[in-house]
């Protein structure tokens, strides 16, 4: 269970170091033969990832919380200590998990409202 705190410090990551890097790539990747595919830049392709990570990220700490929920049950009904306090971990990890994607979300609305770059929806 304490293996936990690695998906939501990924997640972290990703978020605050592609975003700057969406920025600086598609200003600089103007090459019109590009090699990801459908996107014309780099940039595009995050843009197109990151919601799509929001949602899987939000997926997963739902999936752990309620986990964490029904060991804690099954451990109080069963009497296993053990149990009940890897549910409550793996609860509170999800929570904090919860609480690193709703900042990185809140720092990404405020680049846009700052710069006026809207990175997660960047053609809309």
């Amino acid at each position: 269970m304490k293996k936990l705190w690695v998906l939501p410090l990924l997640t972290v990551f990703f978020i605050l170091f592609s975003s700057p890097l969406h920025a600086v790539i598609n200003i600089v990747n103007d090459i019109s033969d590009t090699p990801w595919g459908s996107f014309s830049s780099l940039g595009d392709f995050i843009s197109t990832l990151l919601p799509n990570i929001y949602i899987l990220s939000g997926i997963i700490m739902f999936a752990i919380f309620f986990s964490g929920g029904f060991m804690i049950i099954s451990g109080g009904t069963t009497g296993d200590a053990k149990k009940s306090q890897q549910g409550k971990e793996a609860a509170t990890w999800a929570t904090i998990g919860f609480l690193v994607i709703f900042a990185s979300y809140w720092i990404l609305q405020i680049i846009k409202a700052i710069t006026g770059v809207d990175i997660i929806h960047p053609n809309i």
